[in-house]
């Protein structure tokens, strides 16, 4: 009896130990999102976590960054609007985010208040984005860019509505179940069964992206001054390039169609970031939001010249 006893003992000290130290570390603590009938799903209005030691704040209408609400009559609003890239993971810390490092820059280089607004979700694609847009917008400002990369010609919304990781539909109470559900996410994620699709389905997908894509584009047109579609090149498309302008090609004649600017990540990325700016082959380390964010203040900064009457024929 004695001997069982501080079996149980030791057993219990471990597990309240495990417990502490996860927590420590951001576990326990997951971000949730909303199930939505024509969005799919969207991160949880007005919350916040700290997820991995990172601050993960989100606004009142789901977005990670700072409140509308806080902007004066004299703020520049800038919205980006995108998927993981633009909302960042949860390996990044919300001050690292590229909605936060633009809001600094503009204001360390220019002076300007800014508020930029991240108009994203991991794993949205533009059907998301759209109609996220008109049920909880519309959004206006001066500055709107949205980001996509090579798979969000084929990113739709599919039928049963499930939250994908990183988000929960709600909160753990231990973090030790948090991490081993964790674990079997990771697993169903990399071995799991994925769907496979023909090629017919493949080019149904691209005519629904294409077609939720440019009604975002018009629906922005008229909330804002200045449009940019930004195509995010991936690691692997770095290297081999061919892959990478056909991609590209494909969003920029959606950009020209709409006689919106269209900036091209290819020649930025490899002359002055380099490639070290990924955590894996498609989301951004430190260095990588901060390369964005330099991007898309030059844009907005050019944009910005050319009605103080500043031509600049540098094309990005």
């Amino acid at each position: 009896m004695q001997s069982s006893g501080k079996v149980i003992a030791i057993f219990f000290i471990l597990f309240i130990a495990i417990e502490l130290i996860l927590r420590i570390f951001g576990w326990g603590d997951p971000p949730l999102a909303i199930l939505d009938p024509d969005i799919e799903y969207y991160v949880k209005p007005a919350s916040s976590y700290n997820r991995y030691g990172n601050n993960i704040v989100i606004n009142r209408y789901g977005m990670r960054s700072r409140e509308l609400k806080e902007s004066s009559a004299n703020t520049l609003h800038i919205s980006i609007l995108g998927d993981s890239v633009v909302y960042g993971g949860h390996f990044l810390d919300q001050a690292d985010t590229i909605a936060s490092k633009l809001e600094k820059k503009m204001h360390k280089s220019l002076n300007l208040d800014a508020l930029v607004s991240a108009i994203a979700a991991s794993s949205w694609g533009p059907q998301n984005i759209l109609n996220f847009f008109n049920k909880m917008g519309p959004f206006s400002g001066n500055h709107a860019i949205v980001i996509q990369s090579s798979h969000d010609r084929y990113d739709v919304i599919t039928p049963p509505h499930k939250i994908t990781p990183p988000y929960r539909l709600e909160t753990s109470y231990l973090a030790i179940s948090d991490f081993i559900l964790r674990i079997w996410e990771w697993i169903d994620t990399k071995y799991g069964n994925k769907n496979k699709y023909n090629q017919k389905q493949m080019k149904s997908f691209q005519q629904i992206t294409n077609s939720s894509l440019n009604k975002l584009i018009i629906k922005l047109k008229e909330n804002y001054r200045y449009i940019a579609l930004y195509y995010h090149a991936t690691k692997p498309e770095l290297l081999e390039k061919g892959s990478y302008l056909k991609n590209a090609s494909y969003f920029e004649e959606i950009a020209l169609k709409n006689n919106i600017d269209f900036i091209n990540s290819l020649v930025e990325y490899n002359e002055k970031c380099h490639q070290n700016i990924y955590q894996d082959n498609i989301h951004l380390n430190e260095k990588g939001t901060s390369c964005v964010s330099n991007i898309l203040f030059n844009w907005i900064n050019r944009t910005m010249n050319s009605i103080n009457g500043i031509t600049n024929a540098e094309y990005l």
